[in-house]
Order: C-alpha cells, then sequence, then structure tokens
C-alpha cells in the first residue's frame, strides 16, 4: 500500500497533484522525490559503508575519556529532550508525559528562551551544549529502565536547572564568540576562543551508569551532533557518543546552507568523518513533507530559503527555489533528512515543525495548527519515532539485564 505523502495547500487551495511513491517507513539514505509535482527535494545519499573515515577525530582527547566506557555498553530506556531554537522546556511537557506514558522515562533539558540569546545570529552554542551535557550526565546517573515509570505518575527524571544570575547572562551574551559582529575574532567555531559559559551547574547524583537517548527538535537535533561530536568546539570536546546510545532529530535543519547563522552546519559537514560516530550512536532524521514552501505564506517560504541558501545566489533566485520545496512550515525536507549516516523516517501527512505559532509570525500556520493539533510532539507521530527508538535501541536494554 503506497503512503499518501503530499505538500498540503491552504484549505482555500486545491491539492497538487500527487506521484506515487514509496511505502512510508524508515529508509538507509534513500535519494526521495517529493510527493506533489511542483515540489522538490534533493537528499544526499548518506549510506553507512559510503562514508569515509578519518584518524584524527577520534585521538582527540574529551572531558569524557575518564568513563568507564565497557560500563557504559548498558543502554539506558531513559530519553533527554533537548528543545528546538528559543523553545523553553515547558512546552515539551505534554511530550515526556506521553512517553512516560508509552513506558519511556523521559526527561527535557531544562531551558527557557534566554538562554538562547547569547547563541543567536551563528554564535557559539555553548550555553547549550553545557546544559545538555549536565541533562545527559544527570539521566545516565539515575539508571532509569522502562518498569520503573509503569503505572507510576510520579516518578520522572529529576534535572536540576543551572543557577544562572541576571549578571552571568550579560557576561555570555557579551563574550559568546562568533556571529556577524566576529565576537572574540572570527565567525568559525574552529577558531573560537575557549569561553566558559556563565552558571553554577549541579553536579549528577552519581557516575552514569549506563547510556541515555536523545531526542532533538529543530535546532535541538544539530547542537546534538556537535555534543555527541569527538572534535574541539570552542575550546571543549563533549564526547557524548560516550554516554547517548541514539538520537532522533525532528524537523532538524541539517543541511549546511550560506550566511554566518550556518557555519556550526559547515563545521559539522566539514569532512563528514561520521564512521566513529556511527558505530557507537543510532540515528534517526524525521521530517515531513506537507507544507509546499509557495503556499503557506511569507514565513514558509523565507524559513526554506533560509534553510537552503547558496554562496553567491541572489535573495530572489533562493526565494524561487524555497517555493518548489516541502517540509514541515520551516525545514525543508531535505535539510531535515540531510543526516550522514542516519535511518530516515518521512511522515505520511502534513506535521507542523511546532507545537503552535503566534498568528504574528504566522497567520497561516498559526490556523492551521490551532484547527489540527498536529506536530512531531502529537501522539500518533510518536508512536511512529518512538516505535523505532523502542525497536532499534531500548531493547537492547531489556535483553542486557534479561
Amino acid at each position: 500500500q503506497k503512503a499518501s505523502m503530499l505538500c498540503r495547500a491552504p484549505p482555500s487551495h486545491p491539492s497538487h497533484p500527487v506521484r506515487p511513491v514509496r511505502p512510508q517507513g524508515i529508509t538507509h539514505g534513500l535519494t526521495f522525490s517529493c510527493r506533489p509535482a511542483r515540489c522538490q527535494v534533493n537528499v544526499r545519499r548518506t549510506c553507512r559503508p559510503c562514508l569515509a573515515s578519518s584518524s584524527s577525530s577520534s585521538q582527540q582527547s574529551s572531558q569524557s575519556d575518564d568513563l568507564d566506557v565497557e560500563r557504559l555498553e548498558r543502554d539506558l530506556t531513559a530519553v533527554v529532550i533537548v528543545p528546538g531554537f528559543l523553545c523553553g522546556s515547558k512546552i515539551y511537557e505534554p511530550l515526556v508525559q506521553s512517553m512516560r506514558e508509552r513506558g519511556v522515562p523521559a526527561t527535557v533539558v531544562p531551558l527557557s528562551a534566554a538562554d538562547w540569546l547569547p547563541c543567536a545570529g551563528g554564535r557559539s552554542v555553548r550555553p547549550i551544549l553545557e546544559r545538555i551535557d549536565s541533562a545527559v550526565r544527570h539521566a545516565a546517573a539515575s539508571g532509569k529502565c522502562a518498569t520503573e515509570v509503569v503505572g507510576i505518575p510520579d516518578t520522572q527524571l529529576a534535572i536540576p536547572p543551572p543557577r544562572v544570575t541576571p549578571i552571568d547572562r550579560f557576561v555570555d551574551f557579551r563574550n559568546t564568540p562568533g556571529g556577524p559582529f566576529s565576537v572574540g575574532g572570527s565567525q568559525k567555531p574552529d577558531e573560537f576562543p575557549t569561553v566558559l559559559p556563565r552558571g553554577d551547574f549541579p553536579p549528577p547524583p552519581g557516575a552514569p551508569v549506563g547510556r541515555v537517548a536523545l531526542v532533538g527538535h529543530s535546532a535541538g537535533g544539530w547542537i546534538s551532533r556537535v555534543y555527541l561530536s569527538n572534535r574541539a568546539y570552542g575550546g571543549r570536546v563533549y564526547g557524548g557518543s560516550n554516554l547517548v546510545h541514539s538520537l532522533v532529530t525532528l524537523g532538524t535543519p541539517h543541511a549546511p546552507a550560506s550566511g554566518v547563522a550556518f557555519e556550526s552546519h559547515s563545521w559539522l559537514h566539514r569532512d563528514r568523518d561520521t564512521s566513529d560516530l556511527e558505530r557507537r550512536v543510532r540515528m534517526l532524521a524525521v521530517g515531513s513533507a506537507g507544507y509546499g514552501g509557495g503556499d503557506w505564506g511569507d514565513f514558509t517560504r523565507n524559513s526554506y530559503a533560509f534553510c537552503v541558501g547558496e554562496e553567491g545566489e541572489s535573495d530572489e533566485a533562493t526565494r524561487a527555489r524555497a517555493e518548489l520545496l516541502c517540509g514541515d512550515g520551516v525545514t525543508p525536507l531535505s535539510s531535515a533528512l540531510d543526516l550522514p549516516g542516519a535511518e530516515q523516517l518521512i511522515l505520511d501527512d502534513a506535521i507542523s515543525h511546532a507545537p503552535g505559532y503566534p498568528s504574528f509570525v504566522s497567520p497561516e500556520l498559526a490556523a492551521d495548527f490551532n484547527a489540527r493539533q498536529t506536530w512531531y510532539g502529537s501522539d500518533a507521530v510518536l508512536d511512529q519515532w518512538l516505535a523505532w527508538l523502542k525497536d532499534h535501541s531500548l531493547k537492547n536494554h531489556d535483553e542486557g539485564s534479561a
């Protein structure tokens, strides 16, 4: 049976003609053509055996090098959710509750919208990385498994937020390197000076007892990739792959594009050296193909254009290409799937990028979400990508403890 995966026009527009498609499901780096004839998707082929290996990245030291890696081969069922840009942790609480009702202990990196401000405009994301690292280490020390949360509503992974003063926020905003003004002397992560983010981060309750899963929404997905890397970013190697067994990205703009805001994307894609990461971390890239760039207003068209801009291309030409793309209303499908070595899940309906939009940002998307209430974290959508996490990763815990 074929899946119907089409870019939806707003209610006042007729739907576009749809070509036959592959059945819905998880794929291994295949190239897709977008479903409506007017929409285009160009996904790079990123099959795991084809990825080159570099001898340099795996030899770099990490602050995680003192971990007992053999002991951490135990895969926990705990899941840490990484919010998207300018999103606070509270909007993900319904998703956390839905996951816990399905037997998966989940938590969210404690973030507020203010925590993102030092990182805006292509500046270093170390303030977010420090918070991810703190949350992952707390979850990895908990040892939570599925049987500990089923039927116990008040059991949760408690991740204490860092204690941050207004002065800390000001100093972070002033000193975080990168961006259009080249704070710290450069726009490129390899040249960022070492600037330690401010704040008092509570230590985890103990040593890690296993590895957890990460679920990154929007920008939280590519920032999670920086966290997993064994390369130095802004003066620190996070080496998060020692503490993470799986990564799911939801509507994440993975592909590099023009502009200083994508310097960290270019850093991630510079040598495409992910072979060591893939051996330790399973990855799933999730995207929606339901919203055409030419049908859902200026915000969607401009968002797609922002994600696919090329050096030397005029703004007019970029926007014209964006009108032919499909996506989730914010991230085009081609960018959401451009995660080297990952399996891919294309959702067969118009799945919104976020759980709601201010009407002044996008009246079209706001009205559509208010009518349908469907995004990556909705129950029916959650069941699709959570099934992959359970089938391919979380079962390793049960087999190991049997």
